[in-house]
């Protein structure tokens, strides 16, 4: 059986959040040191997008919502967007859905 690589999955700029209504940035950081990020969203938390862009006018008044690196999840939950990375990469689609972050000094 195929294993995915080591990676670490890093929650970017915060540290709690609504499992079921919510968005985070996220970076996974390779054993070899490639860095890639992407964006989870709950789908309850597109729903909260799609009607507070009708009420501020957003995305043509809420006809549309996008965002680059989204991956959807019914849970945003450490456990459910690790297994989601570990799925990506053994089925290959890990750096279609992640943006590589160029390499460079490395912020502590």
């Amino acid at each position: 059986m195929q294993q995915a690589p080591k990676f670490e999955l890093v929650v970017l700029g915060v540290t709690d959040w609504n499992h079921f209504d919510d968005n985070l940035d996220v970076e996974v950081r390779l054993g070899d040191g490639r860095r890639y990020t992407a964006t989870f969203f709950t789908i309850t938390n597109i729903e909260a997008m799609f009607r507070k862009n009708r009420q501020t006018g957003e995305c043509a008044n809420g006809l549309y919502f996008w965002s680059t690196e989204m991956v959807i999840v019914a849970e945003l939950d450490m456990t459910t967007m690790q297994k989601v990375v570990e799925g990506l990469m053994l089925e290959d689609e890990f750096e279609r859905v992640f943006k590589k972050i160029p390499d460079g000094p490395q912020l502590a």
